[in-house]
C-alpha cells in the first residue's frame, strides 16, 4: 500500500486500539497532531525516533513534535542509528515500510512522498524485534 492507503487504514483501526508503537526515523508536528486526532485518549502510545540534531536542524524531524508527544503523556525514545518505519497496534496489526510519521510520509497534505508499506499480522518474531528496538532506545 502507499502512504494514502496507510493513512486510510490507520484512520480505520487506530481509534479502537489500546496500545500503539510507532517507530519512525522522522517525526513531525502535523503527523503527531494527526495521531492525536484519531486517537484522542492517551492509551499506551510509544514513539521511537532517530532525533539526531541534524534531522531537527534540517526539518526532517521537528522539535515541536517531541514536545507534543511528551505533553500528551506518551512515551518518547530515541535511537541515533534508527532508519526503520514500523507501526504496531495492539501487538497484532503491523505495518512495515518506508513511511515516516511525517506529513509527507502519510500524505497528510500536498503531494507527499511515494511510499510502500506492507500490512500483516504480527508474529512473535516481529514482536521480539520491535521490543529489541524499544529496549535499546533511550527514553526522553
Amino acid at each position: 500500500m502507499d502512504g494514502v492507503a496507510l493513512t486510510r487504514r490507520l484512520r480505520e483501526i487506530v481509534p479502537t486500539s489500546k496500545k500503539m508503537v510507532i517507530i519512525s526515523a522522522y517525526l513531525t508536528s502535523s503527523a503527531v497532531d494527526w495521531v492525536k486526532s484519531i486517537h484522542p485518549d492517551s492509551s499506551s502510545l510509544c514513539f521511537v525516533g532517530r532525533l539526531n540534531p541534524g534531522d531537527l536542524i534540517s526539518g526532517a524531524s521537528e522539535l515541536g513534535s517531541l514536545r507534543q508527544i511528551l505533553d500528551y503523556g506518551w512515551t518518547l525514545k530515541y535511537l541515533s542509528n534508527l532508519h526503520a518505519k514500523i507501526y504496531l497496534l495492539d501487538d497484532y496489526e503491523l505495518f512495515v515500510g518506508s513511511a515516516n510519521l511525517t506529513s509527507n510520509g502519510l500524505k497528510l497534505s500536498g503531494a507527499g512522498n511515494i511510499e510502500a508499506v506492507l500490512e500483516k499480522v504480527a508474529e512473535e518474531k516481529d514482536l521480539i524485534f520491535i521490543r529489541k528496538i524499544i529496549d535499546s532506545a533511550t527514553a526522553i
